[in-house]
């Protein structure tokens, strides 16, 4: 064949190959799916080349999702240039193919999603106005159709809710000018079936090459269901709070940082807590601040830190306050869904009212009604107490019942309004005669009892039965009647082997049947035995006491010398009564009986004054002594504060400094004063009164107790210094107690001292020993006694039979 006929069917060749590539390149474009055309298509390329060169090509799907083409059939041959070109331009095609159809399908997917979606997506121009110029066609959701909005560039505000246009149509305007503002915008838009939906509306900002602001794209998100959800969430939270601001009680809700997180106005008011400060502090610096103002603040402190330790914990309780409120409380944890401790809740309710009105009941129920005094059950309940106390070793008790004498003649006479009155007047009376820690009670009509506690001696019980029957006895003015009565009285003691407090009160109402039969207006124990002593003490007493009041008391004072130069260091006060029947008594005649039924307290403070009075005296003549000396009895230590105050008060009436004055204090009273609540010695001795120790020897006293008040002098006991003369153990026990007390830098005074061997005994041992006693001076009457001072000289005295003199060494200054 001719070359120029060759060339010309190979052209032809060229054409026809590429009318079919054109084809089939023009079908893949407009196939609806290219991987399903794909293979078809490879294949009629392959053929229609083939068809010319006898090549058939195989299509065969690449791991990447393309296709490759690979000859098969035929030997290895050489391609043209042609054909080289044509099967190039079919590669780019179909490469342009699967590009398009993969955009497509991406679209188609993102359109699928939008459509399916409530999102509607949106573009509006960055001009004045802000027209709109896309919206999705899921709009059509909302009732529209997408060319209602498009047809309208304003439509979309026209659907906005009234209330809501100027808002969106002002945050527009400023987006134009200040991109600063939040991209982000809640209104509500209505549907065309009339109800409104709340949707939240996101933008982005466009701009073009050369970055100017021409559109702004956003999208326009359902969140009506949230919305709802959150007018729940507020409805909850508005009724939540009005429930809690019209409660009653107060409400506190505290996080597990104990940070307050919420509480009511009442809770505020309960507690007395600024609003301000609840807001801004941490719940324990208000727990300090209301810690104060409780009875137990530690205490609730103390719980309040368990809770917390214990998140899972619940508690009810009651809170006292110091000025009488009680609150009730009530906490629990605070957990979340997920079981997670959020914080704890505390509910306080005001029960004062119920409290009071509960121990009102109560009282009711234990106290009788006319007068107010304990009833029969209550009586009873508290000498069940009484009697197991003492039975542990507690002090005794005593039981007085009281009857009294024809009080049916008062009712009888002057009716039964008078016979209340007198009834109540009776009972003031006898409260008023007893200490705080004793029960009065009325057992009904005219019988009542008393529980008379720490009775260690039967005259203390006569005591207060002698006190009440006076008291009784004294006329009573009643709408215009003036009345007398008197009252029988039985007491019975606690006894170790009385089974019950039944059997007590029977005994105490046997004496007073014993007491009737006797004549009435007197009382009676429950053994004959008890009765003659008591009642010698008692009357001891009761004269006692009614001589203080008629001045037959009268102070001696015995001079404290120094053994080696007989110079006078002090002056002992020390009591006689002068009995206007029986004489002069001695101090050993009636202390016993004063201690035992309390006149001790009265002849105290008597002889407090007159000794004092005297030592005024004495410092106006220039002959006082350094000091003077005044016994001290428990019984007034036992007072207290008020002894403490009472001591101050004498030494300010007679213008003396406290050093002037020393309480002589028995061992034992000291023993017992130790560590006592108040310690009325302690207090004493920081006023600057001088304290010495009496009868020194005579029990046990530690030297802490002596160096704690800082004792300026112990007297030696006297029956130490009557057998230290011929007995080596008490020789040797008084040498010890001198060597102690210049140790200590103790004044030491060797009491009663009465023979000259005794006092050569003193001379031998310690040089700086005091003493007084009969060998010295005999105790003086306030007369003698500043005579003494002022000439310095004792009168001629016999002492075991001999007349001794001393002539004493003059005062200084």
């Amino acid at each position: 064949m001719k070359l120029k006929e060759v060339d010309a069917n190979t052209e032809r060749k060229q054409d026809c190959i590429l009318d079919a590539i054109t084809k089939i390149a023009a079908n893949l474009m407009a196939a609806l799916s290219l991987e399903a055309a794909l293979p078809a298509a490879l294949m009629e390329a392959g053929e229609a080349i083939a068809a010319h060169r006898v090549v058939l090509l195989k299509s065969i799907q690449a791991p990447d999702g393309g296709f490759l083409m690979s000859e098969r059939g035929h030997a290895k041959r050489k391609w043209t240039v042609a054909e080289s070109d044509a099967l190039q331009v079919l590669g780019e095609i179909i490469g342009a193919s699967i590009a398009r159809a993969r955009n497509t399908s991406e679209l188609a997917d993102a359109k699928r999603i939008v459509d399916n979606s409530t999102t509607v997506l949106f573009r509006i121009k960055a001009q004045p106005g802000m027209p709109l110029t896309y919206i999705s066609e899921n709009v059509s959701k909302w009732g529209y159709s997408q060319a209602q909005f498009l047809s309208s560039s304003t439509f979309y505000l026209d659907i906005v809710h009234p209330d809501d246009v100027l808002r969106v149509v002002a945050w527009f305007e400023r987006l134009l000018t200040d991109l600063a503002v939040s991209f982000w915008l809640i209104f509500r838009v209505r549907f065309a079936d009339g109800n409104y939906r709340w949707f939240e509306n996101h933008i982005s900002a466009l701009h073009d090459h050369a970055g100017t602001l021409v559109a702004f794209e956003g999208m326009l998100f359902d969140i009506t269901a949230r919305k709802q959800a959150e007018e729940q969430v507020d409805l909850g939270n508005i009724l939540f709070r009005t429930a809690m601001e019209k409660s009653p009680n107060g409400f506190l809700v505290v996080g597990a940082d104990q940070r307050i997180l919420t509480c009511n106005q009442r809770f505020l008011d309960m507690w007395k807590i600024p609003a301000e400060t609840a807001k801004s502090e941490l719940d324990k610096v208000l727990l300090e601040a209301v810690r104060m103002k409780l009875k137990d603040g530690q205490g609730f402190l103390a719980r309040l830190e368990g809770l917390y330790a214990h998140p899972e914990q619940e508690i009810e309780d009651e809170i006292e306050f110091k000025d009488g409120r009680i609150f009730e409380r009530h906490s629990a944890a605070l957990p979340a869904p997920n079981q997670h401790n959020l914080g704890r809740t505390f509910f306080f309710r005001d029960i004062t009212e119920r409290k009071q009105d509960e121990a009102k009941m109560a009282r009711l129920a234990r106290t009788d009604a006319l007068t107010g005094l304990a009833n029969r059950i209550t009586f009873l309940d508290r000498l069940g107490l009484a009697l197991a106390a003492s039975r542990r070793g507690d002090t005794p008790f005593a039981v007085h019942y009281v009857d009294l004498d024809n009080f049916k003649d008062v009712n009888d006479s002057l009716g039964h309004q008078t016979g209340d009155v007198l009834l109540k007047t009776v009972a003031q009376r006898m409260t008023s005669a007893v200490r705080e820690n004793d029960l009065v009670s009325r057992f009904g009509g005219d019988e009542f009892a008393i529980l008379q506690s720490d009775v260690t001696d039967p005259s203390t019980a006569g005591s207060l039965a002698a006190k009440i029957r006076t008291l009784l006895a004294e006329p009573y003015t009643i709408d215009g009647n003036v009345l007398r009565i008197t009252a029988t009285m039985g007491i019975a003691l606690y006894a170790p082997e009385v089974e019950n407090a039944a059997e007590i009160l029977g005994q105490a109402d046997r004496a007073l049947y014993r007491a009737k039969e006797e004549g009435r207006d007197r009382y009676r124990f429950h053994s004959q035995e008890l009765d003659a002593v008591v009642h010698e003490r008692v009357s001891i007493a009761e004269d006692l006491r009614a001589g203080i009041d008629r001045e037959e008391l009268e102070l001696y004072y015995q001079p404290q010398v120094t053994v080696a130069s007989g110079e006078v260091v002090g002056v002992e006060a020390l009591v006689r009564w002068n009995h206007p029947r029986l004489g002069q008594l001695s101090p050993g005649a009636f202390l016993s009986a004063a201690e035992r039924t309390g006149v001790i307290v009265p002849l105290g403070a008597w002889v407090l004054d007159k000794a004092c009075q005297q030592f005024r005296q004495w410092r106006d003549q220039g002959v006082e002594p350094p000091v003077i000396s005044v016994n001290l009895s428990g019984s007034q230590l036992k007072l207290g504060r008020d002894f403490y105050q009472d001591v101050q008060k004498t030494l300010l009436k007679w213008g003396l400094e406290p050093q002037d004055l020393e309480f002589d204090v028995p061992e034992a009273v000291l023993s017992d004063a130790f560590g006592a609540n108040p310690d009325v010695l302690q207090k004493l001795h920081t006023l600057g009164v001088r304290i010495a120790v009496d009868d020194f020897g005579a029990e046990f006293t530690s030297i802490g107790r002596l160096k704690a008040y800082q004792v300026k002098r112990l007297k030696i006991a006297p029956q130490l210094i009557k057998a230290m003369t011929f007995n080596p153990a008490d020789a040797g026990t008084v040498r010890l107690m001198l060597h102690l007390a210049s140790q200590l830098g103790i004044e030491i005074i060797a009491k009663s001292v009465e023979t000259e061997e005794q006092q050569a005994f003193l001379l031998s041992t310690a040089e700086g020993a005091n003493a007084q006693g009969f060998f010295y001076s005999k105790p003086l009457p306030a007369g003698q006694a500043t005579d003494f001072l002022l000439h310095k000289k004792i009168e001629s005295h016999t002492v075991t039979g001999e007349a001794q003199t001393l002539l004493v060494t003059p005062l200084k200054g």
